[in-house]
């Protein structure tokens, strides 16, 4: 989910040298060298899935994702990020911006999301609900601190694949492992076989309020691909908050729990234990996991019958001990489709590990 927010300085005592003692840092003191390799090298671990909220197994029913971040994983991923510097370019997204950032992060995360109607046993089409659908995916992503610390800048582009056999074969393997109800309507799945797709996004976010207790963040984004759309909202955290305020920005992801991009051991400062809580608004125009894309796909559902606007809502529970953080959020989103049986709002939980070296 890299950037920082500037603060006082801590200051040492001008007493005798062998008594020099640290000050407290103030809770806008967030430390610049978050952006050194030493702190930056690490990996996560996010598995979402709909029964951590709820008995179901539909719409988002699930998701694995792994994440990399630092200089080192750039290097290795350098066509993906010169990819992205392009898009960048095109949109003209950092053309002003990277001249009055100071700090810059990448982050690399590679993996799979599933989409399911509601009645999966049956083998048949079903026309007036939700298409299978899933993505594997390779995403890269940079963040760019702002000069006054208060401002965090972030674009990605996002390269996969609709419709493989990966997702039926995971699902399939876990279901069979807990004898539960089989999916059975993979074959009509969005761009069944496999089809190139592609997705870059942008967006700001802003701490608007930072406490000793708490802090708010305010964001924004937009992106453009398989998914066209628009969002905006507000994230609290309240409680022991060791990172900075921009270790939040995973409260911001679309469908799965973004990594934090703070990837540091805290124990300086009693590590992190704090909730957090965020709504926003999404404005979509197109979305190829419900409508289908190039390719000819057996079941799809018109832009006619989908909501354009949804609300979206969040709650967590963070916790970080050394190098190990550990994130659990819940996520809502009103329905999507607009008229039929299968209005119905959404509701999905993300279990992240997170470990930096």
């Amino acid at each position: 989910g890299v950037l920082v927010l500037m603060g006082p300085r801590s200051t040492y005592s001008q007493q005798a040298p062998e008594l020099q003692v640290r000050t407290v840092a103030s809770p806008e003191d967030r430390d610049a060298d978050f952006y050194s390799d030493t702190y930056r090298r690490g990996m996560s671990v996010t598995h979402d899935n709909d029964v951590f909220a709820q008995d179901t197994d539909r719409d988002y029913t699930g998701g694995i994702h792994f994440s990399f971040p630092g200089t080192r994983t750039a290097r290795a991923a350098q066509p993906g990020f010169r990819a992205l510097k392009q898009a960048d370019n095109a949109f003209r997204w950092w053309d002003n911006r990277l001249r009055q950032n100071s700090l810059k992060s990448s982050m690399v995360r590679v993996g799979l999301l599933v989409f399911t109607p509601e009645d999966i046993e049956n083998s048949e089409p079903m026309y007036d609900d939700r298409p299978y659908a899933n993505l594997a995916y390779a995403e890269f992503s940079e963040f760019s601190r702002g000069r006054t610390g208060q401002t965090v800048d972030y674009s990605s582009l996002t390269i996969g694949l609709l419709g493989t056999g990966i997702a039926e074969a995971l699902q399939k393997a876990i279901h069979r492992s807990r004898d539960l109800t089989m999916p059975n309507g993979y074959r009509h799945q969005i761009s069944d076989g496999g089809e190139l797709t592609a997705r870059y996004a942008w967006g700001r976010y802003r701490s608007v309020l930072n406490r000793a207790s708490y802090d708010l963040t305010f964001g924004y984004q937009a992106g453009v691909g398989y998914t066209t759309d628009a969002t905006a909202g507000l994230n609290l955290r309240v409680g022991r908050r060791a990172s900075p305020w921009w270790a939040s920005l995973s409260d911001f992801a679309d469908r799965a729990n973004r990594a934090s991009p703070a990837l540091r051991a805290y124990s300086a400062r009693g590590g992190d234990f704090y909730f957090s809580a965020g709504f926003g608004f999404r404005f979509q125009a197109y979305n190829a996991f419900l409508q289908g894309q190039w390719r000819e796909s057996e079941v799809t559902m018109a832009a006619s019958s989908l909501n354009n606007v949804s609300l979206e809502a969040w709650l967590g529970i963070t916790s970080q001990v050394r190098n190990l953080r550990v994130e659990y959020k819940v996520r809502f989103r009103s329905a999507e489709i607009k008229h039929g049986p299968h209005v119905r709002d959404q509701l999905w939980g993300g279990l992240t590990v997170q470990r930096a070296f």
